[in-house]
């Protein structure tokens, strides 16, 4: 598909420079943006988060891709706010020249959301404007039409919408036009608000891009918009917590809260599958450096015998998928199946257990 853009590559790491530069690690298991800090980042598996919403739907039987895609929209809408310089918005809306649509397709790639390319366009400033993008190997396709709906309202100042469809066998077009979007979700799926603890957590760092040294255990396939997680093969990606938060929120008031019970399940039976390792549990700072560096919070507290894990985390975020992975990490390192609990404090902490099934 497209030719491999040209970005730089720190010599010392592997890691794109714009990744290292354009986010900050937090002493306090936090990843934000540096252009806008409210704004918070994670790396994740990708499977991680497709596979959650997989389940729900199939357990709920009903699809919840509308709520997928609004919620994207919102967070994408609020990213390249921030990330495309005001100036070259400005430029786009009064003349109608696009000169931003390439670098925010880049930023895409280097985020892992696939191989991307515009394939049509038009911007003239009226009702017609449309971007077409290409996608080989997209890492979510509901969530990647939010995204492009959002990038597009940010840059040109309209409402938009997206639809798309798989042409080939990997190969997907999306379609964001100007359009009304979806008024039922106007007023709900409110963002989240995480609370920032201070924190002490030392990453070290890279001697010449300044990122965490340990981002070097990922690989990024720039051309192939793909990120690698060396050690377990597993393709990871990088975005943003708040959107899958409001996609949790918005289930659990419409169906209960079974749903941070389905969507745990659903991430038990991923950390079995593979990509974690029994032995992550057995190391308090090596683990408190893992979730810091993909930006799920501070783990403050841990107590890990062949009878109970026990976690407690500061300023974390999605706390479904953290429940999960503590609840098949324990039964990784037991071998026997386990009962989870947890509690969600007002302050952001988040205290789970994990103790064998009785």
């Amino acid at each position: 598909m497209s030719k491999t853009p040209r970005i730089k590559i720190c010599p010392e790491c592997g890691v794109p420079k714009r990744i290292s530069k354009e986010n900050m690690w937090l002493d306090n298991g936090k990843i934000v943006e540096k252009k806008n800090p409210a704004h918070r980042m994670i790396i994740i598996e990708n499977d991680s988060i497709t596979g959650v919403f997989k389940t729900i739907e199939r357990i709920i039987g009903v699809s919840i891709e509308r709520i997928i895609v609004e919620s994207e929209r919102k967070l994408s809408y609020d990213y390249v706010s921030h990330f495309v310089p005001g100036l070259l918005i400005k430029l786009v809306r009064l003349t109608h020249i696009d000169v931003s649509s390439r670098s925010t397709v880049l930023q895409g790639q280097l985020m892992g959301f696939g191989d991307i390319e515009i394939i049509g366009k038009r911007l003239r400033g009226d009702e017609g404007d449309y971007v077409k993008l290409g996608v080989k190997d997209v890492w979510f396709p509901a969530a990647l039409a939010g995204v492009a709906a959002g990038a597009l309202e940010a840059l040109i100042g309209k409402d938009c919408t997206a639809t798309y469809e798989e042409t080939s066998p990997g190969y997907h077009e999306f379609t964001t036009t100007v359009s009304t979007k979806d008024k039922e979700f106007e007023e709900r799926l409110p963002l989240p608000e995480y609370s920032n603890k201070p924190g002490d957590i030392h990453l070290e760092r890279c001697g010449t891009c300044g990122g965490p040294k340990a981002l070097e255990g990922f690989e990024w396939k720039i051309g192939p918009g793909i990120i690698v997680n060396r050690e377990s093969g597993q393709r990871m990606v990088v975005s943003g917590p708040g959107e899958h938060e409001t996609i949790f929120n918005e289930l659990e008031k419409e169906l209960g809260e079974d749903i941070t019970r389905v969507a745990a399940e659903a991430q038990r039976s991923f950390v079995k599958s593979g990509p974690f390792s029994a032995k992550d549990t057995g190391d308090l700072e090596g683990f408190r450096a893992q979730l810091a560096l993909r930006g799920l919070g501070n783990l403050r507290e841990m107590e890990s015998t062949p009878e109970v894990l026990r976690l407690r985390l500061e300023n974390s975020c999605l706390h479904p998928i953290l429940i999960g992975l503590a609840h098949g990490l324990f039964e990784l390192a037991s071998g026997r199946e386990g009962e989870v609990s947890w509690e969600s404090a007002a302050d952001g902490d988040l205290t789970i257990e994990v103790s064998p099934r009785a």
